[in-house]
């Protein structure tokens, strides 16, 4: 029960971070973990997981992270299995959730980006990490070199995530 308390205050305190700017740390970094715009299940867990997961894993550095369903505020009572999911595990629209059409547009500019279940992004030039399981488009990607890509033909985003807890325990 303590690390679900824990996940949803993390969720709940990511609300904070709308109103970020750098401080004067060089080590002081905004990530935002993106969901592909379909925002189906498998999408919107992974990216909740991954934020998550990341954030439990910093080490000393001040790193925040902070999970963006890439779909608009309004369209999510849509996502009923989404919805449905979450709901379940106490995960509110208004209390814990992010929406592209939340996020300043200043913010954006001033992040790295984690992208989930896709990397054909308009984010790709400060993309960090990537984490899908359909095969490289390297023509519509251009990710940066620097760029770690988690990418394995499977069926679910889900899945490669889950490797990723299994490797932190």
């Amino acid at each position: 029960m303590a690390m679900a308390m824990d996940f949803l205050r993390f969720l709940a305190d990511t609300r904070r971070l709308l109103d970020w700017s750098p401080g004067e740390n060089v080590s002081d970094l905004m990530y935002i973990a993106l969901s592909h715009e379909s925002c189906d299940l498998d999408s919107v867990v992974s990216t909740l997981a991954i934020a998550y997961l990341r954030f439990k894993n910093r080490g000393l550095l001040e790193h925040s992270f902070l999970p963006v369903l890439n779909m608009l505020r309004r369209d999510y009572p849509t996502k009923t299995e989404v919805r449905f999911l979450l709901e379940q595990h106490r995960i509110t629209q208004d209390g814990h959730l992010v929406f592209r059409d939340d996020v300043p547009e200043c913010l954006l500019l001033r992040c790295r980006f984690i992208l989930v279940n896709h990397h054909v992004s308009p984010f790709h030039y400060c993309a960090e990490e990537v984490y899908d399981y359909r095969a490289f488009q390297g023509d519509a990607a251009r990710l940066p070199i620097y760029c770690q890509r988690v990418m394995y033909p499977m069926r679910a985003c889900a899945s490669l995530i889950t490797e990723r807890y299994a490797d932190k325990t």
